[in-house]
C-alpha cells in the first residue's frame, strides 16, 4: 500500500523458529529452548531476511532487530501458533502416516488412489 511502512505492516512470506531456516520475508520466532535462546539468533535471521522477529518482552531487543518489526509477546509460543494456524489456514480433519520399512510407498499410493475414486480429496507428501 503506498505511504505505508513495511517496516510496521510487512508482507510476511513464511514462519520458523530456526534461524538457519529464515528466507526473505520470514517470519522469525526467537525462543528459548532447552540447549539455546532463540534470541541470541535475531541478528542472524534478520541478516538472512526476517522482516519481523516474535520473542518475549526483555530490555535491548529492538536495537537487535534492525529493520525488522519486533513483536514482544508474554507467551511467544501461544502467539506462533496462532500466527502458524492464520497463515498456513485449515488444515484437513483427518491425516493419516505410514511408518515401517517396507512398503510404505505401496500403501500411500494405495490409500490415496482408494480414497480418490470414493471422492474424497487425497494428497500424498513426500
Amino acid at each position: 500500500m503506498p505511504g505505508t511502512d513495511p517496516r510496521r505492516d510487512p508482507t510476511i512470506t513464511g514462519l520458523t523458529a530456526d534461524s538457519r531456516q529464515v528466507r526473505p520475508g520470514y517470519l522469525f520466532a526467537a525462543l528459548p529452548g532447552h540447549q539455546a535462546d532463540g534470541r541470541n539468533f535475531i541478528p542472524d535471521a534478520v541478516a538472512r531476511g526476517a522482516v519481523a522477529v516474535l520473542t518475549a518482552p526483555r530490555p535491548q531487543l529492538a536495537a537487535r532487530c534492525g529493520d525488522a518489526l519486533l513483536i514482544e509477546d508474554r507467551n511467544p509460543r501461544r502467539r506462533l501458533a496462532q500466527m502458524a494456524a492464520a497463515f498456513h489456514g485449515a488444515q484437513p480433519a483427518v491425516m493419516v502416516a505410514v511408518t515401517g520399512t517396507n512398503g510404505k510407498t505401496s500403501v500411500v499410493e494405495g490409500c490415496r488412489q482408494i480414497w480418490r475414486r470414493l471422492g474424497m480429496n487425497a494428497a500424498s507428501m513426500g
